[in-house]
C-alpha cells in the first residue's frame, strides 16, 4: 500500500478549504497506477480520502472497462492530494509542493505503468523532474564550471595584484618618485569574469504533443503514457474516447508485460557522397522495394524561421527515404542554420539529377501529409509566387498514397499527425523528445544540430511503412479500400493542380475595397471615442505600468500621444464597460474566471467576456434604455473581424496571401474534414461574406432607390463585394459548376439501392404535388381510388394536415427584410442576411438564410382583419402569445402555431425594435430629426430647403440649425405665416454626404441607430403627423417619404397601419398610425384565396419579417425536420397520436423508416455506418454515452449518423468526378484547369476569348458530369448509374456570374435577368 499523508499544511490556501486529503487506493502492485490532477468536490467530502470517485472517476473506470484493463490491476492516486476552491487548477507551487507525496507513491507501489490523466499529472511527474534534473546538471555542470573560473581568474587577479604592491615598494625604497626618470609600475588591469551560464529553463512541451506516447518518469524509469483527463471528454469530446481507451490499452500491455516498453528504431544513414547516393537510387529502383515512403523537412527562410510549414517560402533542409520498416535514408540538402551543405559543393545538379530519377519511376510513393512534401518537391525556383532557394522541380510520379489519409479511414475522428499514429498502432520509441526542446515545438529547426534533425528525418521515413504495415490490413477488413484507392488518395494531385493554379485576385479592385472598408473602421472609430469622450483610452496601460513600477520592475516611460488606443482588447473593454459606464455584467467568464473567486462575488470584471454575444447579452438586459455604445461596438468588431479576415486589416487578412503573380495560393486540407470534403488555410476562401452590394450611384428597382450601400470615393459598383474580389485575369473567365440538389438525390438512391424504395426518386423525377402525395400516404384508406386530384378536391382538410410535415409559404410578391432593404424570391440566396424575430431577447436581428425553399403551386388563404391583410399557406407559422386560464388565473402560452390553427385567444406578435445592425451613419440626432423636417416639409433645388407654420415647429427647426453649426438663411415669413429656410450648398453637401441620401431613403432609415430612428420620425412627425408618446400618425402623399416612415415605425416596434385619407390630389394621400405590436385573433378572418407559386425562407430563429402590400409584419418561417415532440406541440396531439402521425408521414418514402431505424441499429451494435462508397464514420463511444446516462449526446451522435452517408455520399462523388474532370484532356487542351472546390462545387479559371466558347466548355463539363456520375465504378465492381444534374455558371468574378447553363440544358443570361 502506499504510504498516508496526513497533516499537510505546505499550501495555505488548500489547508483552509480542504476536508479530507486524498490518498491513494487499489492494487498494492498494480500493473497501472492513474494519475488524476486533484480532488473534486465529492472525493473532497470522502472521510477514507478515495480519488476518483465522482463522476469523471466513473468514466475513467467505464474506459477501463473499454479497454478490458481489470480494476484489479489498477491504482488511483492525485498529483495534488487537496481540493481546491471552485475546483480551480492547481498552482506550479502547489503541484511542486505535493510532488513528494507522488514519488513515495509510486515508489512504495512500484507500477508496471503510470497513466498521467490530464496537464497537471503531466507536470508533476514529467517536466517537474526533468526541469529539476536540469538545474541539477546546471548546478554541478555548468554553473560549478563558472565559479571554478571565476575562483581561478580572481586568485590570478589577486597575485598580480600583490605582485604590483611589491614592485611599488621596491621602486619607492629605491627613491623613485615622480620626475626622477623611471616610471611607476602600472597596476594590473582585472581580468574580465565570463557570462554566467544561463539557467535552464522549464520545457514548453504540451501534453497534447506527446499524448500516447510510451515516456519514462525521469526519477523512477518507469514507462509513462500521458492522454487525457475523462473530465476533458465529458466537454463534449465523446468522439475523442476512442483515443483514450487506445492509450489505457497500450499501458496495460506494458504494465502487465504483454509488451515491451518500446520497440527499436531502425538503422539511418546520412547521405554523404555521390556514390552512396548512387548504391541509395539503385537500391530504391530496384525489385526489392514495391513502395517508396518518404518525408522531407523544412526551415522557415531567414526572415521568419517559424515559417516552415508555408510550402511557397520555406527552405528545404533534408529529404528522408526508406524502402521498408527498420531504415532509413537522409539526403542532406541544407545544414543547420540554412547554409550549404558543405559536401555537396558543384554537386547539386548531380544530386538533384539523382533525386529526379527516384522520385520519377512509377513506384508507388508515400508519405505522412504528402501534399506538403508534394509541393516541396515539385515547386519550380521560376514561378512567380516561390520564394525558396531549394525549389528544384523534382517531379513526385507514380501513384500517391498518404498514411494521414489512411489513418482517417479507420480513425476519422482522432488526431492524424504522425506522432499521434506512431504512438497509437506502433511500439516505435519517441524520438522527437531533443527536437520538442531544440526547436520550440519544431518550430524552429535551424536551431537543431544537424546529426539530431538526420535522425529525426531518417526516424520519420522509418515511421511511414511501420504505420503503413498496421493501418493497410484494417482498411481492407473494412472495406474503405475503394474509396481510399479510388477517390480519397487520387485527390491528392488535384489538390496540389490547385495550390499551384492560385486563386485570381483582381488587384486593383481589392486595393480600393480595402480602402472603403478602411473609411468604414475609422467612422465607426470616431463614432466611440465620441460616444465616451471623457473615457481616458490609456487608463488600463497607466494602471498596468505602475503596478509593474510598484512591483520593483523596470518600466520606460511611455509617450501616448502617438499610440492608438486598444479600443477592443479585452482589459481596456473590460474597464470602460463595467467600471466607467457601470453597465450590466453579462453571465459570460473567460476560462480563468471560472475560478476567481472575486469575479464570484462580483467584485471583479477582469474576466468578464466582452465579445460579440456577451455585448448582445447585455444589451438585451438594459433592453430599450441600451447604451449607445453597445451598438457601435458590435459594429466596430463586425467591421475589425472582417476587414482583418478578407481584406487587409489585422494580421493581414487575404492581402498577405496575395504573391507576385496576383494571386492567392491557399494551403488544401485533404484530411481535415470526416466527410471528405476539402478545407483551405493559409487563407480559407471558401466562404466570404455574400451578396454584400457596394455602388457608386444610387440604384433603382422597380422606380425606387435600392437601399445598398453608397460608395462616393471609390467608385465600387458590385452586388457581391467580397466575392468579386476572385476575379480571371485579361481573357479568361471563372467557371463554377454546382451539382443539383445533390445530398436529397444521394438519399434517394440510398434508398432505392439499399431498401428497394422507389418513392423518393419517383417524386423527384415526376412533379407530384408533394402535399397530396404525402396526405395519400398518411391516410391510405381514405379513398384510394380516386385519382390525385379528385382525392385533393374532395380531402382539404386532411391535405393541410400533412402540410404541417412539409414546409409553410407565402405568395411570390412577399418581399423579405435584410439590412440592404426589401427583397423578393429571385433577390434572396441561402446565407443572406434578413431580419428575424429573437423571441429570447424580444427584438429583430439580422441572422443569415438556412434553407429557401419554393413551391409551383400551393393553396392560399386571406388572414385578414381591419388592420391586417396577408396571404399565406394554411400551414404558414406565426409566433403567438395564446391566453389560457384555469378558472382563477390568466396566463400566456408563447410559441409558433400555424395559420389553420389560430383561435379567438392568440396574439400575434407582428413587430419588435429592432437591434442596431449593419452600416450605420456618424449622423447626431439634431441632425436626424432635421432630416425628418425636411423629408416631412422640405425640398431640395441644389439645396436642402425646409418650410413651416406651425409654430413649435418654427422654434424647433430654428433649435436645431443653431445647435448643428451649419451655415443657412432663414426667410422672412409669407403672408399665410410659412417661415423658410435655405442651408447653403456647401452645408447642404456635407450633409448629404454625411447621411448618405443618394442610396435612397429606405436605406438611411436601415442604417440608422434606434436613437437616430427616433429622432428621425420625431422631425417626420412634427412636419406631417403628430406625436403624442407612442400615439405616432403620419400623413403623407403615397411614395418614398411614407414607405420609410412605415419602414421606421416598424423598426422601432410598432406596428404601422394605413388608411387612404384623400384622393383629391395629383397621388393619393394615407395616415399610418402606430399601432400596438400584436394583431388579436378575435377579429382574424381566414378566407380562401385560390392557388399560387409560393416560397418561404428558414432562420434559426423561426421566423423572418415580410412586407405584403402595405403590411409590414413578423411572420414564422418554413420547418424542417419535424420530431414527435413537435409534432405535439404543432398539433396539440397527445403523444401517442404524434407518433402515429409521424408513422403515416413516413410512408412519403416507405423506405425513410427502415433508413433511420438502420442507421441506428449500426450506430448502437456495430459501431459504424458508412456511406455507398464505404466510407466509415466510427462510433466507438456508444457503450460509454449509455453508461454515463448521456441521452443527449447519444441522440446528437445518431442524429449526425443520419446524415453522414448522405452527406459524405455526396462529397465522394464530387471528388471523383473533380479528379476526373482535371485529368479530362479535352479540358487539358483548352486550358481549362480547376482553381478550389466549395462543398459540391468545383471553380475554374477558362480562356474566354467570346462566349461560344464559353458555352462549349460549359457543356463539356456538364456532359462529362453527368456521365461520370452514370458510369462511377463502385465497391462491389458495378457502375453508380445515378441520373444527378448539374449547372453551370460563368462571368469575370466568381461573385457575379453573366451566364448559366442550367441544370435543363438552358442558358440563361443572368445578367439580362438581374437588370429585369
Amino acid at each position: 500500500m502506499g504510504p498516508l499523508v496526513v497533516d499537510c499544511f505546505r499550501c495555505d490556501r488548500l489547508a483552509a478549504c480542504r476536508h479530507y486529503i486524498s490518498q491513494g487506493n487499489g492494487a498494492a502492485e498494480p500493473a497501472i497506477l492513474f494519475v488524476g490532477q486533484n480532488p473534486g468536490d465529492q472525493e473532497d467530502m470522502d472521510k477514507q480520502g478515495r480519488p476518483f470517485i465522482g463522476r469523471a472517476g466513473q468514466l475513467a473506470k467505464y474506459l477501463c472497462e473499454a479497454a478490458d484493463v481489470p480494476r484489479a490491476d489498477v491504482r488511483w492516486v492525485n498529483a495534488v492530494r487537496c481540493h481546491s476552491p471552485s475546483n480551480a487548477k492547481p498552482t506550479t507551487t502547489e503541484v511542486e509542493n505535493c510532488h513528494d507525496y507522488l514519488l513515495d507513491e509510486i515508489t512504495a507501489t512500484h507500477p508496471g505503468c503510470i497513466v498521467a490523466l490530464g496537464e497537471t499529472a503531466f507536470h508533476s511527474l514529467y517536466l517537474l523532474p526533468r526541469h529539476r534534473q536540469a538545474l541539477h546538471r546546471y548546478e554541478q555542470g555548468a554553473l560549478a564550471d563558472w565559479q571554478r573560473e571565476c575562483q581561478r581568474i580572481q586568485a590570478l587577479t589577486d597575485h598580480a595584484v600583490a605582485d604590483w604592491e611589491a614592485s611599488v615598494l621596491n621602486w619607492q625604497a629605491a627613491g623613485g618618485k615622480k620626475g626622477t626618470g623611471e616610471a611607476k609600475p602600472l597596476k594590473p588591469k582585472p581580468q574580465t569574469k565570463p557570462k554566467v551560464p544561463k539557467k535552464p529553463v522549464k520545457e514548453k512541451m504540451s501534453m497534447t504533443s506527446v499524448a500516447g506516447v510510451t515516456l519514462f518518469q525521469p526519477e523512477t524509469g518507469i514507462p509513462l503514457i500521458v492522454t487525457y483527463h475523462p473530465s476533458w471528454i465529458m466537454r463534449g469530446k465523446w468522439d475523442k474516447a476512442d483515443l483514450v481507451t487506445a492509450h489505457y490499452k497500450k499501458a496495460y500491455r506494458i504494465g502487465s508485460g504483454e509488451q515491451a516498453a518500446e520497440g527499436q528504431l531502425g538503422d539511418y544513414h546520412v547521405i554523404q557522397t555521390l556514390s552512396d547516393l548512387i548504391r541509395l537510387r539503385d537500391y530504391l529502383l530496384s525489385d526489392e522495394v514495391e513502395k517508396i515512403y518518404f518525408d522531407t523537412e523544412t526551415i522557415g527562410p531567414e526572415d521568419k524561421r517559424t515559417d516552415g510549414t508555408n510550402w511557397m517560402r520555406a527552405e528545404l533542409l533534408c529529404i528522408s527515404l526508406a524502402g521498408k520498416a527498420g531504415e532509413g535514408w537522409v539526403v542532406p540538402i541544407l545544414q543547420q542554420g540554412g547554409e550549404t551543405c558543405e559536401w555537396w559543393h558543384g554537386l547539386y545538379k548531380q544530386v538533384i539529377a539523382i533525386l529526379k530519377e527516384i522520385f520519377g519511376c512509377d513506384k508507388p510513393k508515400e508519405g505522412q501529409n504528402l501534399l506538403f512534401d508534394l509541393a516541396i518537391l515539385e515547386r519550380e525556383a521560376d514561378w512567380p509566387f516561390i520564394d525558396a532557394e531549394t525549389a528544384f522541380g523534382i517531379k513526385v510520379n507514380g501513384y500517391l498514397e498518404d498514411t494521414e489519409l489512411k489513418h482517417q479511414m479507420v480513425a476519422e475522428t482522432l488526431p492524424h499527425n504522425m506522432t499521434s499514429v506512431l504512438a497509437m498502432h506502433t511500439d516505435m520509441p519517441f524520438y522527437e523528445e531533443e527536437i520538442h526542446h531544440l526547436s520550440q515545438g519544431k518550430k524552429r529547426m535551424d536551431l537543431v544540430p544537424n546529426e539530431i534533425t538526420w535522425k529525426y528525418s531518417g526516424a520519420d521515413a522509418d515511421g511511414l511503412p511501420r504505420i503503413d504495415g498496421v493501418l493497410e490490413p484494417i482498411i481492407v477488413e473494412e472495406g474503405t479500400d475503394f474509396v481510399l484507392e479510388e477517390i480519397a488518395q487520387p485527390l491528392l494531385r488535384l489538390c496540389w493542380n490547385m495550390q499551384k493554379r492560385g486563386v485570381p485576385i483582381d488587384i486593383e479592385y481589392f486595393g480600393r475595397l480595402c480602402q472603403f472598408y478602411a473609411l468604414q473602421v475609422d467612422r465607426v472609430e470616431q463614432e466611440l471615442y465620441d460616444c465616451v469622450p471623457d473615457y481616458d483610452w490609456f487608463q488600463y496601460d497607466r494602471l498596468a505600468t505602475e503596478k509593474k513600477r510598484a512591483a520593483g520592475k523596470k518600466v520606460k516611460d511611455k509617450n501616448y500621444d502617438d499610440k492608438t488606443p486598444k479600443y477592443l482588447y479585452p482589459p481596456v473593454l473590460q474597464d470602460l464597460l463595467f467600471r466607467h459606464l457601470a453597465l450590466p455584467v453579462p453571465d459570460r467568464k473567460t476560462k480563468g474566471g471560472r475560478n476567481c473567486e472575486p469575479c464570484r462575488l462580483g467584485i471583479c470584471f477582469d474576466h468578464i467576456e466582452t465579445g460579440k454575444d456577451a455585448l448582445k447579452d447585455i444589451k438585451s438586459a438594459m433592453g430599450p434604455n441600451a447604451h449607445l455604445i453597445l451598438d457601435i461596438l458590435l459594429e466596430l468588431k463586425a467591421l475589425v473581424k472582417v476587414r482583418g479576415t478578407y481584406l487587409d486589416g489585422g494580421k493581414g487578412g487575404w492581402k498577405i496571401h496575395i504573391r507576385d503573380d496576383d494571386r492567392i495560393h491557399p494551403t488544401v486540407q485533404v484530411s481535415r474534414v470526416e466527410t471528405g470534403r476539402l478545407a483551405f488555410k493559409r487563407p480559407s476562401i471558401q466562404n466570404p461574406p455574400k451578396g454584400i452590394h457596394i455602388h457608386p450611384k444610387p440604384t433603382m428597382c422597380g422606380g425606387k432607390p435600392c437601399p445598398y450601400v453608397y460608395d462616393e470615393a471609390f467608385g465600387i459598383d458590385t452586388t457581391n463585394a467580397f466575392r468579386d474580389i476572385i476575379a480571371a485575369p485579361e481573357g479568361y473567365g471563372i467557371m463554377n459548376v454546382d451539382w443539383n440538389q445533390l445530398e436529397v438525390w444521394v438519399l434517394a438512391y440510398k434508398l432505392r439501392d439499399q431498401f428497394g424504395d422507389r418513392t423518393l426518386l419517383d417524386v423527384l423525377e415526376s412533379g407530384l404535388d408533394i402535399h397530396t402525395f404525402a396526405a395519400r400516404n398518411m391516410f391510405p384508406a381514405i379513398d384510394p381510388e380516386l385519382a390525385d386530384h379528385e382525392w385533393r378536391r374532395a380531402h382539404g382538410d386532411l391535405r393541410d394536415k400533412a402540410k404541417v410535415f412539409v414546409f409553410g409559404c407565402v405568395p411570390m410578391d412577399t418581399q423579405a427584410l435584410t439590412p440592404s432593404g426589401w427583397k423578393t424570391y429571385g433577390q434572396l440566396e441561402k446565407g443572406d442576411p434578413v431580419y428575424a424575430y429573437d423571441p429570447g431577447i424580444r427584438q429583430l436581428v439580422v441572422t443569415p438564410i438556412e434553407e429557401k425553399v419554393y413551391y409551383e403551386e400551393a393553396d392560399l388563404v386571406r388572414l385578414q382583419n381591419r388592420s391586417f391583410d396577408v396571404m399565406v399557406t394554411p400551414n404558414h407559422r406565426w409566433y403567438s402569445r395564446r391566453r389560457t386560464s384555469d378558472g382563477k388565473t390568466k396566463r400566456y402560452e408563447e410559441g409558433y402555431r400555424h395559420t389553420y390553427d389560430l383561435s379567438t385567444e392568440d396574439n400575434l406578435i407582428v413587430a419588435a425594435p429592432a437591434t442596431d445592425t449593419g452600416e450605420q451613419l456618424l449622423l447626431s440626432k439634431e441632425e436626424s430629426e432635421l432630416l425628418g423636417w425636411y423629408y416631412g416639409d422640405g425640398w431640395s433645388q441644389g439645396a436642402i430647403s425646409i418650410c413651416q407654420t406651425k409654430p413649435e415647429g418654427v422654434e424647433r427647426i430654428r433649435h436645431l440649425l443653431r445647435s448643428m453649426g451649419y451655415a443657412y438663411a432663414e426667410y422672412p415669413p409669407r403672408a399665410n405665416g410659412n417661415y423658410s429656410w435655405r442651408l447653403t450648398a456647401r452645408s447642404s453637401r456635407a450633409l448629404s454626404r454625411k447621411a448618405q441620401l443618394d442610396d435612397g431613403l429606405e436605406t438611411l432609415v436601415l442604417r440608422m441607430t434606434s436613437a437616430q430612428r427616433k429622432a428621425f420620425l420625431a422631425g417626420l412627425l412634427g412636419a406631417d403627423g403628430s406625436k403624442n408618446g407612442r400615439a405616432w400618425v403620419l400623413t403623407q402623399n403615397e411614395g418614398s417619404v411614407l414607405e420609410a416612415g412605415r419602414l421606421a415605425m416598424f423598426l422601432e416596434g410598432a406596428f404601422p397601419t394605413s388608411s387612404l385619407n384623400d384622393t383629391r390630389g395629383n397621388m393619393p394621400n394615407y395616415k399610418v398610425r402606430a399601432s400596438k405590436p400584436v394583431v388579436t385573433g378575435q377579429k382574424l378572418r381566414q378566407i380562401p384565396a385560390g392557388r399560387a407559386p409560393v416560397w418561404c425562407i428558414k432562420t434559426k430563429y423561426g421566423s423572418w419579417v415580410m412586407r405584403q402590400g402595405d403590411c409590414i409584419t413578423i411572420t414564422g418561417n418554413t420547418n424542417y425536420g419535424l420530431t414527435i415532440p413537435g409534432t405535439m406541440e404543432r398539433l396539440h396531439c397527445t403523444e401517442e397520436e404524434a407518433k402515429d402521425l409521424m408513422s403515416r408521414w413516413l410512408r412519403v418514402c416507405p423506405g425513410l423508416p427502415k433508413y433511420f431505424a438502420y442507421i441506428r441499429k449500426m450506430v448502437m451494435e456495430e459501431g459504424y455506418v458508412d456511406d455507398r462508397f464505404l466510407r466509415r464514420r466510427h462510433t466507438g463511444s456508444v457503450d460509454l454515452l449509455r453508461q454515463m446516462g448521456e441521452r443527449n449526446e447519444l441522440e446528437g451522435l445518431v442524429r449526425e449518423c443520419f446524415n453522414m452517408p448522405i452527406q459524405a455520399g455526396g462529397s465522394d462523388l464530387h471528388s471523383y468526378v473533380s479528379v476526373a474532370t482535371d485529368q479530362y484532356e479535352p479540358l487539358i487542351n483548352r486550358d481549362v484547369g480547376a482553381i478550389f472546390s466549395v462543398h459540391d462545387s468545383l471553380t475554374f479559371l477558362f480562356p474566354w476569348p467570346d462566349n461560344d466558347a464559353a458555352v462549349e466548355i460549359a457543356w463539356l463539363i456538364k456532359n462529362l458530369w453527368q456521365k461520370l456520375a452514370w458510369n462511377m465504378p463502385t465497391p462491389e465492381g458495378e457502375r453508380l448509374h445515378w441520373k444527378t444534374v448539374c449547372e453551370v455558371e460563368w462571368g469575370r468574378t466568381w461573385g457575379t456570374p453573366k451566364f448559366r447553363l442550367n441544370s435543363r440544358g438552358v442558358l440563361e443570361n443572368l445578367k439580362e435577368e438581374a437588370t429585369t
